[in-house]
């Protein structure tokens, strides 16, 4: 008899343990949905092409400027004079791989491994005859926020910030103390559209793009 509302007040306060775990555990499922993407992928990779790299760009030469037989001197020293003179520098843009993370529905963690390829035709500027062709490389380290303001279905509209390092090489303007240098890139606007297999397109302007990078992905 005196046992009967201890046995039953035990029974209660299981009930309740009880409550609590289920309780708990919807909300611990609720929390890892939220964080996949739409299609219960968290993690996907890409592989990206950008625009020319303008800082790149404005680094990699220093002398005269020539095309065809007139020489622009972009300064009247000597140095500048009896330099070595350039012809148009091209540029493969920035071209490589990311890697994403699905933190939560509206967010997600990202880091790009990028490579730029600058080269032109160098000149002797007193005898004007061609010394070949010089090739430099910036490579990029990109970690980035990616903040979706849609996420649903195949259609995901986004904003990124990145913060990273990039390395120069072969950059006349660079002494070897100057080419190891931060990199930030900054995207207002970014359009993803698939599934699985998904292609994007984003607008940006930093060190490593300056314009329009877009290329394909796969969600896992």
């Amino acid at each position: 008899m005196v046992q009967l509302p201890h046995s039953g007040m035990h029974l209660l306060s299981m009930k309740t343990v009880l409550k609590i775990i289920m309780v708990l555990a919807a909300f611990t499922a609720g929390t890892v949905v939220y964080a996949q993407s739409p299609d219960g992928h968290r993690f996907d990779v890409r592989i990206s092409a950008s625009g020319s790299p303008l800082t790149a760009s404005n680094f990699f030469v220093d002398g005269p400027r020539r095309w065809g037989d007139i020489a622009f001197l972009e300064s009247p020293s000597l140095a500048k004079i009896y330099g070595e003179g350039h012809g148009v520098t091209r540029t493969t843009g920035a071209f490589g791989v990311g890697f994403d993370w699905s933190a939560a529905r509206w967010f997600s963690l990202s880091l790009d491994v990028d490579v730029a390829l600058l080269w032109n035709e160098r000149f002797d500027s007193v005898t004007g005859k061609s010394k070949g062709n010089h090739t430099a490389a910036a490579f990029y380290l990109l970690p980035r926020l990616k903040f979706f303001y849609i996420n649903r279905g195949h259609f995901r509209l986004y904003s990124s910030l990145g913060l990273g390092a990039v390395k120069y090489s072969g950059f006349d303007k660079l002494r070897p103390d100057q080419t190891f240098r931060p990199c930030l890139q900054i995207s207002p606007l970014g359009v993803e559209y698939g599934g699985r297999v998904f292609g994007f397109l984003e607008a940006g302007a930093g060190n490593m793009f300056s314009g329009l990078q877009g290329g394909i992905g796969y969600r896992f």
